[in-house]
């Protein structure tokens, strides 16, 4: 009897998520027709208003997405879809998108691959969300002062292994274990960043997971962490 009451619990949730996304649209909808002064002109300040509104509603739906894929990953629902991938293009295409986020943090970022390299196998867009995740942090977490990241992506026998140096506030000791953990933050993460809900580790790690690899850390030496996650190489 408890297990069907968690179910329905479970599927609850769920719906309750997925309704919360049509008011969010209609919101976002009327907002944007304000914005490009569709029904009237607006002053500077208005529109500085109706941006950060717009920005915020992007947040929630960014949210909302993280919390539906958490469900799907808790009910052995969520999929990785292989396809032969280029992690290369990843995670060039990565850096340009987010370019004016490494700019604004005062941050150099360094990619180094190595020529020639496999394909590997893993879903495209879910793999983007983890490089993704990975320089996010890298530039939130960077400390104070110009930063640096460092990037590579090499080849081995049977996969492709992607590793993010930074030089940032590194990762408590007594926290290592609650890194990948749903909704974990530590006192310097929440600090450096206190809006954040510690989802995103957790999903990329069940991404690489699901993808047949590896993910893990290590705190550098000279200060800073360093992310690291193997692929399998794509075999025709």
């Amino acid at each position: 009897m408890e297990e069907k009451q968690n179910i329905k619990a479970s599927e609850s949730v769920t719906i309750a998520i997925h309704q919360m996304k049509n008011p969010i649209y209609v919101l976002k909808g009327y907002l944007e027709a304000l914005l490009y002064e569709e029904v009237g002109d607006l002053n500077p300040k208005q529109k500085e208003y109706v941006k950060d509104s717009l920005e915020n509603i992007d947040r929630v739906t960014n949210i909302i997405g993280d919390l539906l894929r958490i469900m799907e990953i808790e009910e052995n629902e969520y999929e990785v879809k292989k396809k032969p991938v280029d992690l290369v293009k990843v995670v060039s295409e990565t850096i340009d998108n987010n370019s004016f986020l490494a700019k604004a943090s005062n941050t150099d970022v360094s990619f180094t691959p190595s020529e020639n390299l496999s394909l590997c196998s893993t879903d495209p867009l879910k793999i983007y969300h983890v490089v993704d995740n990975l320089f996010a942090n890298a530039l939130k977490y960077k400390g104070q002062g110009r930063g640096k990241v460092n990037i590579s992506v090499e080849e081995r026998a049977d996969d492709l292994i992607f590793s993010i140096k930074d030089q940032g506030v590194g990762i408590p000791e007594e926290d290592k274990e609650k890194v990948f953990s749903k909704f974990f933050r530590s006192k310097k993460g929440i600090e450096v960043d206190p809006t954040g809900l510690g989802i995103g580790l957790y999903i990329s790690k069940a991404i690489v997971d699901l993808s047949g690899g590896e993910i893990w850390f290590e705190n550098n030496e000279e200060g800073g962490v360093t992310f690291c996650f193997t692929i399998p190489k794509y075999n025709e």
